[in-house]
């Protein structure tokens, strides 16, 4: 579905033909009116192909970002090259193919350009490459190139991009192209030999990544064009798959494997390149932009429960545990925030609690509420704006914002320390 327009892509009849063992399907999509009528198909597809390298799909479907049209690419046959169509929402008449040969395709922030990855080699060894170009939306040409051997690339403001480069066994040049126009005047390294990225500042000059990773675990840094060289979160693959930039760049978190059967949860500041722990075994997580986190941790191994938590950042450290919000909280919690200082939870211990909750009186602020939202009558028993709200079970006292704890000591929470792996 499109953020913004009421409008839908799915898929459907998906079949394999016993024949030549394709995998094809129905895209369908367009407007959510009140009719009864079915969505209209755009276009059969083909998804996979026997002959496609495990894990290859040469297929991708979405929106455009004002929610106009619909964009999707594919082949006509397993041989052949992915062709980029264009279609404005229940127009069929209106379809374009834009271009052919190309991957990872996107349209910019603002609408105005195509982004793509032409002659895509879609590489096995880890050795991904193509040639970055643009275009204007939605014609699709004249096409302009921006830069040659691009494994991977992250639109960051106007007309920045942060790619990886020159791959070679999944590791490349981590680079921040300042001004596409202007490529080879604008174009700094972060680092090299980068196989991930986690989280990027809004900016492209700050990055979490890593440089090596064994099964599931990864190391960890964070690296800055404001800064001389990079931090060392962890210089050996013990962190997870998993990263967060504050949006003021000052904090990082992560988690990182501490035993067989536990994982703590750990933020980085980035001027000191000194990381403490904050949580342990961790079921979830969200960021609430730079004020903090609301997450679960004290994961049990024998039941589908955590401790539900939020955690803010103050004079840019957080409190050695967060506050907590309510205990035997089942591992699954969504944040309301940007439009609600909320978060929803559910407790299921097979107990007279058990429900869906919403705990409306967490500190944050910066609320935007979303578009068209009509605050309803307060009364006694109604939280502002909304009807009544069940806080939860045993919901803690008021909650107490005010001077974090003292942090606890960082001896032994990770190898970032100061002066450790070059973070001094």
């Amino acid at each position: 579905a499109h953020p913004t327009v009421p409008a839908a892509l799915c898929i459907q009849n998906p079949v394999t033909d016993k024949t030549t063992m394709n995998f094809t399907l129905d895209l369908v999509g367009g407007n959510l009116g009140t009719g009864t009528a079915p969505l209209p198909m755009l276009d059969h597809v083909l998804y996979s192909a026997p002959t496609d390298p495990t894990g290859i799909v040469k297929f991708e479907v979405d929106f455009s970002p004002a929610g106009e049209a619909t964009i999707w690419s594919a082949r006509a046959v397993a041989s052949g090259p992915q062709i980029v169509n264009w279609q404005l929402l229940d127009d069929p008449g209106s379809r374009m193919k834009i271009v052919d040969n190309v991957a990872h395709w996107q349209v910019s922030r603002d609408g105005t350009s195509w982004y793509w990855l032409q002659g895509f080699n879609y590489s096995t060894t880890g050795a991904d490459s193509g040639t970055l170009q643009s275009a204007p939306y939605p014609a699709g040409t004249p096409v302009t190139t921006i830069a040659a051997n691009i494994g991977e690339y992250t639109q960051v403001g106007a007309k920045s991009m942060v790619v990886r480069a020159g791959l070679n066994q999944s590791a490349g040049d981590l680079k921040l192209i300042g001004d596409i126009g202007d490529v080879a005047g604008t174009t700094k390294t972060l680092d090299t030999g980068v196989v991930r990225i986690w989280d990027l500042s809004a900016d492209g000059t700050t990055a979490l990544y890593s440089k090596t990773n064994t099964g599931q675990l990864f190391d960890m840094y964070l690296a800055s064009l404001s800064k001389p060289m990079p931090c060392a979160l962890s210089s050996t693959p013990l962190a997870l798959g998993f990263g967060h930039l504050a949006v003021n760049t000052l904090t990082a978190a992560w988690v990182k494997v501490l035993g067989q059967t536990d994982q703590g949860a750990f933020y980085t500041t980035f001027d000191q390149c000194t990381t403490r722990q904050f949580a342990t075994n961790i079921a979830t997580f969200s960021a609430v932009g730079d004020q903090g986190y609301v997450y679960e941790d004290e994961s049990s191994a024998t039941a589908a429960e955590a401790t539900l938590r939020f955690n803010q950042v103050v004079a840019g450290m957080l409190k050695t545990k967060g506050t907590v919000v309510q205990t035997q909280a089942y591992p699954t919690a969504a944040v309301l925030w940007p439009a609600h200082a909320a978060v929803v939870f559910s407790v299921a211990t097979n107990g007279s609690t058990d429900g869906l909750y919403v705990n409306a009186t967490l500190p944050f602020t910066g609320l935007t509420p979303p578009p068209g939202f009509i605050p309803a009558p307060t009364d006694g028993g109604a939280s502002e704006g909304g009807a009544a709200v069940e806080a939860g079970p045993d919901l803690p006292p008021a909650i107490d914002a005010g001077t974090p704890e003292t942090p606890a000591d960082d001896s032994g929470a990770g190898d970032a320390g100061a002066g450790d792996d070059g973070g001094g």
